[in-house]
């Protein structure tokens, strides 16, 4: 009983210390997270802001899916100002969009060998994959819906201090565009990153003046 009081007494402190710093303690740090800034040699003022040393990881985080623990790891950070989701080494398959929130950056593992992502041997170890378009080139085609997805601005009116670090996407696009009117946030960024498979559909297309068809 001893013993179990002990235990109990431990992960009580342990949970308050790193409540301490802001994250439940479910969420402790991992050993070899990285919480530097990656972009500090394009000596931009505004990233040595970003708040890389709060950052957690997405193996750490509960859920079912990787949507969902996406979306749980946001709002975690989210409800602290912001801060870094790791992705380890490994593929990540998502079923719908990403919805980037502000002040959140999604990070992957930092290359290897080659870092300098115009080289043809630039690779990275952390990937997305979204759901490839089935092609069906008869009736109605195939679900356009169900594919093109990729990471977008939950809110890009606002959103700010956010982006995508050290991430191969694959059947998947990235758009930090603007809202409405044009209006748009400040500081998004896009660093040493791999797009594959990149496309978005055409709202014009088919067009029947054109004589096109439906599944076209």
């Amino acid at each position: 009983m001893g013993l179990d009081m002990d235990r109990r007494g431990l992960l009580r402190a342990t949970a308050l210390a790193v409540g301490g710093l802001g994250l439940p303690g479910f969420l402790r740090s991992e050993e070899g997270l990285p919480t530097d800034d990656p972009t500090a040699a394009l000596e931009l003022d505004w990233t040595a802001t970003l708040a890389w040393n709060r950052a957690i990881s997405i193996l750490s985080t509960p859920g079912g899916d990787w949507d969902g623990r996406l979306e749980t790891a946001q709002d975690l950070l989210a409800a602290r100002g912001g801060g870094v989701v790791y992705f380890p080494a490994g593929t990540y398959a998502f079923r719908d969009h990403v919805r980037l929130r502000d002040a959140i950056v999604l990070r992957g593992e930092p290359p290897r060998g080659v870092t300098v992502s115009g080289n043809e041997r630039y690779a990275l170890a952390t990937r997305f994959v979204f759901p490839r378009y089935e092609v069906v080139l008869d009736g109605d085609g195939g679900d356009v819906g169900a594919a093109f997805k990729g990471i977008r601005l939950a809110d890009p009116e606002r959103a700010s201090h956010c982006g995508l670090v050290h991430i191969d996407v694959d059947f998947g696009h990235i758009h930090l565009g603007e809202g409405e009117n044009h209006r748009c946030g400040r500081n998004r960024l896009v660093y040493g990153c791999i797009l594959r498979h990149c496309a978005v559909p055409d709202p014009a297309v088919p067009d029947p003046a054109l004589g096109q068809h439906p599944w076209q």
